[in-house]
């Protein structure tokens, strides 16, 4: 499976401009990654989080952010 990781993230790496056609593992490994960046950028919330993550008197959610 560790090779199916290092390939998933080196695609990851292309964006859109790559598409898996097989194995089917590993498009599907890199479909559910990008339903979960999808998540991120639409509401702001990572896959594991809840609303119990959020602190309300912020309009920023409680975790680190990468980058400025």
């Amino acid at each position: 499976m560790a090779g199916i990781r290092e390939i998933k993230y080196w695609v990851l790496g292309w964006g859109a401009q790559a598409e898996i056609l097989e194995p089917a593992i590993l498009r599907e490994e890199v479909l559910a990654e990008a339903r979960s960046m999808a998540r991120l950028y639409e509401t702001g919330m990572m896959v594991n989080e809840t609303m119990a993550d959020y602190d309300f008197g912020r309009s920023a959610p409680r975790r680190p952010k990468i980058g400025s």
